[in-house]
């Protein structure tokens, strides 16, 4: 069989010097293999590290229903390795599409393909192209980018400082990044199963989350989860109650022919023929509703609800938060300019220093009144009355304020 007719029975073109994620390291040659001959690198069991089986079935069955809609449309990526006289091939990229393809032919023997596949140079690093090619193709959990740094981090024998730097250059991430994901390692056991069960996928939500103290952790958690779900909840449109023109007619007295007595001797003969009743065919059970997904604003309300007053310094702030503050503490209305400037201008980034000094001097060159006991203490007190029986005090009269005499000018003076 030649490498054309196996491509028009995979349904697959060959393209030759196609690039990929991982760079020059893809030759400019593709096969075609049967899925046993195909076994994993150890590159390729360890570019997800700790994933749950039964995440792995999920994602091998999705494969399967892509494959039979569209085709196998990315090739998996093999390295050849040469003992002697014999050539076996492993990947180190594509497992899923091999395990779909090989229950695919068990499924349908008439109608058995090969696997496209796209050799790898056998010098290279075949971790590296497994994990960046994970990296741009799939979504991995929060946990697995957590492990795959640290095995990256351990792989390199990367230690002391600079070693986080070298992971993101690594992996292709920002080094902040890589910092918070290895701070997941450290995370309570409260947290991991939360990322385990689907509700904690943001990385975000789950640092705030590790922040909140101990004592409070589950019930802020709990909040987020109902907080979440409210939000889903809010967002699916209601369903439209059915129209009374497609409910069924009613059955009216009129309409109901009356009862026959049964000593009248009359047989009353049916116009409908009795067909066998069939079982009704047992409901199946309907899919659990997967977890609401947890983000960092639901985090982030459920902390405040909750009062976590010591996780609550960590959290980020919106503008509306802070002009909200500063309207809060002054009254004055150029604490209320100051405070729409400094939110609106100067933290974005298209305000002035220097007119920011100036709005904020405005504020306090005057003495406002902030509360309600300044104003108590700026208006006057009322004058209480006098207490009945006592004597009046009397108003003493004011002296007319003494007459200076004039100075002697010169001439009297002489």
């Amino acid at each position: 069989m030649t490498p054309q007719e196996i491509a028009d029975e995979t349904q697959i073109v060959p393209d030759a010097g196609s690039e990929s994620a991982t760079g020059p390291e893809i030759l400019n040659r593709n096969v075609y293999l049967w899925p046993e001959e195909l076994t994993a690198n150890e590159a390729n069991d360890k570019a997800r590290p700790n994933e749950p089986p039964a995440t792995r079935v999920a994602r091998v069955d999705a494969m399967m229903k892509s494959i039979e809609a569209n085709g196998q449309e990315l090739p998996v990526l093999v390295v050849e390795v040469v003992d002697g006289d014999t050539v076996t091939y492993e990947y180190i990229d594509g497992g899923c599409r091999v395990e779909a393809r090989a229950k695919l032919n068990d499924a349908h023997p008439e109608d058995r393909k090969r696997v496209w596949c796209s050799l790898v140079d056998s010098t290279g690093d075949h971790y590296r192209t497994a994990v960046i090619s994970n990296l741009h193709r799939t979504a991995n959990s929060i946990i697995e980018m957590a492990h795959i740094c640290q095995h990256v981090q351990e792989r390199n024998g990367w230690k002391g400082r600079g070693a986080g730097q070298k992971v993101a250059e690594y992996l292709g991430l920002s080094n902040s990044r890589v910092s918070e994901f290895l701070k997941l390692l450290r995370a309570p056991k409260s947290v991991i199963c939360r990322i385990e069960s689907g509700e904690l996928m943001s990385l975000d939500a789950a640092l705030k989350a590790m922040s909140v103290p101990e004592e409070k952790r589950e019930r802020v958690i709990d909040r987020a989860v109902e907080i979440a779900q409210e939000e889903r909840e809010a967002a699916v449109p209601p369903v439209p109650a059915e129209s009374a023109e497609s409910a069924p007619p009613a059955v009216s007295a009129e309409s109901t022919p009356p009862a026959v007595p049964a000593n009248s001797g009359y047989a009353i003969a049916s116009t409908e023929t009795a067909e066998p009743t069939e079982p009704a065919e047992p409901l199946k059970p309907s899919k659990p509703a997967p977890p609401p997904k947890i983000k960092s604003r639901h985090v982030a309300q459920a902390i405040r609800e909750t009062k976590a007053s010591t996780a609550s310094r960590n959290l980020g702030r919106s503008l509306t938060d802070v002009k909200t503050f500063w309207r809060a503490i002054m009254a004055p209305s150029a604490a209320v300019k100051f405070a729409n400037y400094f939110a609106g201008s100067w933290i974005p980034g298209i305000g002035t220093d220097a007119k920011a000094a100036e709005l904020l001097g405005a504020v306090f060159s005057k003495k406002a009144v902030t509360s309600q006991g300044d104003k108590a203490k700026a208006e006057p007190k009322p004058k209480s009355a006098p207490k009945p029986g006592a004597k009046p005090k009397p108003v003493s009269k004011a002296k007319p304020p003494a007459k200076s005499k004039p100075k002697p000018s010169a001439k009297q003076k002489k």
